[in-house]
Protein backbone atom coordinates (compact mmCIF):
# COMPACT_ATOMS: atom_id res chain seq x y z
CA UNK A 1 0.00 0.00 0.00
CA UNK A 2 2.82 2.73 0.85
CA UNK A 3 4.24 1.77 -2.11
CA UNK A 4 1.05 1.93 -4.25
CA UNK A 5 0.50 5.44 -2.32
CA UNK A 6 3.72 6.56 -3.70
CA UNK A 7 2.96 5.81 -7.16
CA UNK A 8 0.28 7.34 -7.37
CA UNK A 9 1.51 10.56 -5.75
CA UNK A 10 4.09 10.92 -7.60
CA UNK A 11 1.09 11.01 -10.84
CA UNK A 12 -0.05 13.88 -9.25
CA UNK A 13 -1.25 16.90 -10.73
CA UNK A 14 1.94 18.24 -9.54
CA UNK A 15 4.18 15.95 -11.18
CA UNK A 16 6.77 16.27 -13.74
CA UNK A 17 5.16 13.98 -15.81
CA UNK A 18 1.82 15.73 -15.81
CA UNK A 19 3.58 18.50 -16.60
CA UNK A 20 5.65 17.51 -19.55
CA UNK A 21 2.50 15.75 -20.56
CA UNK A 22 0.40 18.67 -20.51
CA UNK A 23 2.90 21.08 -22.94
CA UNK A 24 2.99 18.46 -24.69
CA UNK A 25 -0.79 18.86 -25.47
CA UNK A 26 -0.58 22.49 -25.42
CA UNK A 27 2.13 22.23 -28.64
CA UNK A 28 0.76 19.93 -30.38
CA UNK A 29 -2.35 22.63 -32.10
CA UNK A 30 0.10 24.92 -33.10
CA UNK A 31 2.55 22.12 -34.34
CA UNK A 32 0.18 21.35 -36.49
CA UNK A 33 -0.80 24.67 -37.55
CA UNK A 34 2.51 25.29 -38.81
CA UNK A 35 2.49 22.11 -40.93
CA UNK A 36 -0.98 24.00 -42.56
CA UNK A 37 1.47 27.01 -42.92
CA UNK A 38 2.85 27.45 -46.72
CA UNK A 39 6.65 27.72 -46.95
CA UNK A 40 8.03 31.05 -48.02
CA UNK A 41 8.76 31.44 -51.21
CA UNK A 42 12.43 30.93 -52.26
CA UNK A 43 13.61 31.93 -55.76
CA UNK A 44 15.09 30.03 -58.01
CA UNK A 45 18.67 29.47 -58.34
CA UNK A 46 20.32 29.16 -61.88
CA UNK A 47 21.07 30.22 -64.76
CA UNK A 48 17.59 31.20 -65.85
CA UNK A 49 16.47 32.34 -62.22
CA UNK A 50 17.40 36.32 -63.41
CA UNK A 51 16.60 35.79 -66.91
CA UNK A 52 14.17 38.23 -68.73
CA UNK A 53 11.03 37.20 -71.01
CA UNK A 54 13.05 39.09 -73.73
CA UNK A 55 16.30 36.74 -72.99
CA UNK A 56 13.84 33.49 -72.74
CA UNK A 57 11.75 34.87 -76.06
CA UNK A 58 15.30 35.25 -77.96
CA UNK A 59 17.00 31.98 -77.01
CA UNK A 60 13.51 30.32 -77.86
CA UNK A 61 14.15 31.95 -81.16
CA UNK A 62 17.38 31.26 -81.76
CA UNK A 63 16.42 27.63 -81.25
CA UNK A 64 14.26 27.56 -84.14
CA UNK A 65 16.33 29.64 -86.16
CA UNK A 66 18.82 27.10 -85.78
CA UNK A 67 16.61 24.31 -87.74
CA UNK A 68 16.24 26.98 -90.15
CA UNK A 69 19.80 26.73 -90.76
CA UNK A 70 20.08 23.03 -90.09
CA UNK A 71 17.63 22.44 -92.59
CA UNK A 72 19.58 24.45 -95.17
CA UNK A 73 23.08 23.19 -94.75
CA UNK A 74 21.64 19.47 -94.51
CA UNK A 75 20.28 19.81 -97.76
CA UNK A 76 23.82 21.25 -98.97
CA UNK A 77 25.68 17.97 -97.54
CA UNK A 78 22.95 15.08 -98.78
CA UNK A 79 23.52 17.01 -102.27
CA UNK A 80 27.23 17.37 -102.48
CA UNK A 81 27.65 13.68 -101.04
CA UNK A 82 25.27 12.44 -103.40
CA UNK A 83 26.74 14.41 -106.65
CA UNK A 84 28.97 12.99 -109.00
CA UNK A 85 30.82 15.74 -109.55
CA UNK A 86 31.16 19.14 -107.28
CA UNK A 87 32.81 22.42 -108.16
CA UNK A 88 35.82 23.51 -106.24
CA UNK A 89 34.65 26.30 -104.43
CA UNK A 90 38.38 27.85 -104.21
CA UNK A 91 38.74 28.34 -108.08
CA UNK A 92 34.58 29.57 -107.50
CA UNK A 93 34.36 32.06 -104.88
CA UNK A 94 36.33 34.87 -103.62
CA UNK A 95 38.11 33.70 -100.51
CA UNK A 96 40.51 36.54 -99.95
CA UNK A 97 36.99 38.53 -99.82
CA UNK A 98 35.26 36.11 -97.72
CA UNK A 99 37.82 35.98 -95.27
CA UNK A 100 38.01 39.27 -94.80
CA UNK A 101 33.99 39.30 -94.65
CA UNK A 102 34.49 36.99 -91.72
CA UNK A 103 36.98 38.87 -89.81
CA UNK A 104 34.65 41.80 -90.21
CA UNK A 105 31.70 40.06 -88.93
CA UNK A 106 34.29 38.95 -86.14
CA UNK A 107 35.22 42.26 -84.98
CA UNK A 108 31.37 43.28 -84.84
CA UNK A 109 30.85 40.15 -82.35
CA UNK A 110 34.01 41.91 -79.80
CA UNK A 111 32.23 45.36 -80.16
CA UNK A 112 28.74 43.87 -79.13
CA UNK A 113 30.26 41.96 -76.40
CA UNK A 114 31.99 45.43 -75.79
CA UNK A 115 28.88 47.50 -75.66
CA UNK A 116 26.86 45.34 -73.28
CA UNK A 117 29.66 45.49 -70.72
CA UNK A 118 29.78 49.78 -71.11
CA UNK A 119 25.40 49.09 -70.71
CA UNK A 120 26.13 47.18 -67.94
CA UNK A 121 28.34 50.02 -66.31
CA UNK A 122 26.32 52.90 -66.93
CA UNK A 123 28.47 54.18 -70.03
CA UNK A 124 25.92 55.07 -72.49
CA UNK A 125 27.19 57.21 -74.57
CA UNK A 126 30.31 54.53 -75.20
CA UNK A 127 27.71 51.79 -75.46
CA UNK A 128 25.97 53.54 -78.17
CA UNK A 129 29.08 54.31 -80.21
CA UNK A 130 29.87 50.57 -79.81
CA UNK A 131 26.59 49.67 -81.06
CA UNK A 132 27.08 51.88 -84.00
CA UNK A 133 30.53 50.11 -85.06
CA UNK A 134 28.77 46.97 -84.90
CA UNK A 135 26.12 48.41 -87.32
CA UNK A 136 28.49 49.80 -89.73
CA UNK A 137 30.44 46.26 -89.85
CA UNK A 138 27.25 44.27 -90.51
CA UNK A 139 26.62 47.19 -93.42
CA UNK A 140 30.40 46.22 -94.80
CA UNK A 141 29.45 42.46 -94.08
CA UNK A 142 26.17 42.90 -96.70
CA UNK A 143 28.06 45.45 -98.91
CA UNK A 144 31.05 42.71 -99.52
CA UNK A 145 28.31 39.75 -100.39
CA UNK A 146 26.39 42.03 -102.69
CA UNK A 147 30.35 42.59 -104.37
CA UNK A 148 30.45 39.22 -104.13
CA UNK A 149 27.36 38.14 -105.47
CA UNK A 150 27.38 40.77 -108.74
CA UNK A 151 31.06 39.30 -109.36
CA UNK A 152 29.77 35.78 -109.15
CA UNK A 153 26.99 36.44 -111.51
CA UNK A 154 28.53 38.56 -113.93
CA UNK A 155 32.17 37.89 -114.22
CA UNK A 156 32.17 34.14 -114.03
CA UNK A 157 28.67 33.76 -114.99
CA UNK A 158 27.89 31.46 -111.95
CA UNK A 159 24.07 32.73 -111.42
CA UNK A 160 21.08 31.28 -109.06
CA UNK A 161 20.20 28.61 -111.61
CA UNK A 162 23.99 27.30 -112.74
CA UNK A 163 23.86 24.45 -110.76
CA UNK A 164 22.81 23.07 -107.59
CA UNK A 165 26.01 24.13 -105.77
CA UNK A 166 25.12 27.97 -107.04
CA UNK A 167 21.40 27.53 -106.13
CA UNK A 168 22.13 26.37 -102.30
CA UNK A 169 25.35 28.77 -102.32
CA UNK A 170 22.94 31.95 -102.57
CA UNK A 171 20.37 31.06 -100.42
CA UNK A 172 22.08 30.12 -97.72
CA UNK A 173 24.54 33.29 -97.58
CA UNK A 174 21.40 35.36 -98.77
CA UNK A 175 19.40 34.08 -95.48
CA UNK A 176 22.40 34.61 -93.75
CA UNK A 177 22.54 37.82 -95.00
CA UNK A 178 19.01 38.92 -94.34
CA UNK A 179 19.96 37.83 -90.64
CA UNK A 180 22.46 40.64 -90.70
CA UNK A 181 20.05 43.01 -92.14
CA UNK A 182 17.97 42.38 -89.69
CA UNK A 183 20.62 42.74 -86.70
CA UNK A 184 21.72 46.15 -88.11
CA UNK A 185 18.07 47.77 -88.12
CA UNK A 186 17.82 46.47 -84.47
CA UNK A 187 21.60 47.89 -83.31
CA UNK A 188 20.56 51.24 -84.61
CA UNK A 189 16.72 51.14 -82.54
CA UNK A 190 18.60 49.74 -79.61
CA UNK A 191 21.25 52.60 -79.83
CA UNK A 192 18.57 55.51 -80.34
CA UNK A 193 16.19 54.27 -77.88
CA UNK A 194 18.64 53.80 -74.58
CA UNK A 195 17.97 55.53 -71.68
CA UNK A 196 21.03 57.22 -70.06
CA UNK A 197 21.58 56.34 -66.13
CA UNK A 198 23.11 57.86 -63.28
CA UNK A 199 26.71 58.11 -63.21
CA UNK A 200 29.06 55.55 -61.74
CA UNK A 201 25.37 53.32 -61.67
CA UNK A 202 25.35 49.87 -62.69
CA UNK A 203 22.61 48.31 -63.66
CA UNK A 204 20.96 44.86 -64.52
CA UNK A 205 17.47 43.93 -65.80
CA UNK A 206 15.87 44.18 -62.37
CA UNK A 207 16.67 47.79 -62.02
CA UNK A 208 19.87 49.94 -60.84
CA UNK A 209 21.27 48.23 -57.49
CA UNK A 210 22.72 50.41 -54.51
CA UNK A 211 26.04 51.16 -54.61
CA UNK A 212 28.76 48.42 -53.09
CA UNK A 213 25.75 45.85 -54.20
CA UNK A 214 25.54 43.29 -56.66
CA UNK A 215 22.61 43.03 -58.80
CA UNK A 216 20.86 40.43 -60.30
CA UNK A 217 23.39 38.99 -62.64
CA UNK A 218 26.03 39.35 -60.40
CA UNK A 219 27.36 42.33 -61.18
CA UNK A 220 28.80 44.83 -58.84
CA UNK A 221 27.93 48.19 -58.40
CA UNK A 222 30.36 51.40 -57.31
CA UNK A 223 29.87 55.00 -56.96
CA UNK A 224 26.09 57.10 -57.20
CA UNK A 225 23.27 54.65 -58.70
CA UNK A 226 20.15 55.55 -59.44
CA UNK A 227 17.26 53.90 -57.28
CA UNK A 228 15.27 51.22 -59.50
CA UNK A 229 12.30 53.78 -58.72
CA UNK A 230 14.09 57.12 -58.81
CA UNK A 231 14.34 59.48 -61.50
CA UNK A 232 17.63 61.11 -63.08
CA UNK A 233 17.93 64.93 -63.92
CA UNK A 234 17.14 63.83 -67.08
CA UNK A 235 13.76 62.17 -66.00
CA UNK A 236 14.93 58.89 -66.61
CA UNK A 237 13.61 56.24 -64.20
CA UNK A 238 16.21 53.48 -63.03
CA UNK A 239 13.29 50.94 -64.54
CA UNK A 240 13.90 52.22 -67.97
CA UNK A 241 17.32 52.97 -67.60
CA UNK A 242 17.70 48.97 -66.83
CA UNK A 243 15.23 48.11 -69.80
CA UNK A 244 16.96 49.83 -72.18
CA UNK A 245 20.69 47.57 -71.14
CA UNK A 246 17.79 44.54 -71.64
CA UNK A 247 17.56 45.69 -75.28
CA UNK A 248 21.40 45.56 -75.60
CA UNK A 249 21.60 42.13 -74.33
CA UNK A 250 18.96 40.28 -76.62
CA UNK A 251 20.27 42.52 -79.34
CA UNK A 252 23.80 40.82 -78.25
CA UNK A 253 22.66 37.21 -78.46
CA UNK A 254 21.05 37.79 -81.34
CA UNK A 255 24.37 39.26 -83.23
CA UNK A 256 26.21 36.39 -81.23
CA UNK A 257 24.56 33.72 -82.93
CA UNK A 258 24.38 35.20 -86.82
CA UNK A 259 28.27 35.38 -86.16
CA UNK A 260 28.68 31.71 -85.11
CA UNK A 261 26.50 30.94 -88.28
CA UNK A 262 28.50 32.48 -90.73
CA UNK A 263 32.10 30.73 -89.25
CA UNK A 264 29.95 27.29 -90.06
CA UNK A 265 28.40 28.68 -93.17
CA UNK A 266 32.30 30.35 -94.09
CA UNK A 267 33.96 27.10 -93.57
CA UNK A 268 31.29 24.32 -95.31
CA UNK A 269 30.87 26.35 -98.43
CA UNK A 270 34.12 28.26 -98.67
CA UNK A 271 36.97 25.77 -97.16
CA UNK A 272 36.02 22.39 -97.96
CA UNK A 273 37.40 20.56 -100.88
CA UNK A 274 35.52 18.81 -103.68
CA UNK A 275 34.11 15.20 -103.11
CA UNK A 276 35.58 13.38 -106.06
CA UNK A 277 33.54 10.17 -106.96
CA UNK A 278 35.25 7.42 -109.46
Amino acid sequence: MIAFGSIVSSQGPGSPNNKRQTLTAARAPARSARLLVPAPHRPPVGRFATASAGKIGMWVFLATDTMGFGGLLLAYAMLRVRATSWPDPATRFDRPLAAVLTFVLLFSGATISAAVVAARTGKTGAARVLLALTALAGLAFVAGQAVEFQALAQARHVGLTADHAAALFYVITGYHGLHVMVGVVVLVAVAIGMKPSAPGGALSLGGVVPAGGVSADGLATSGAVLPTDGVSAEGVTGRDAARSVGFVEVASLYWQFVDLVWIVIFTTLYLLPPVLHG
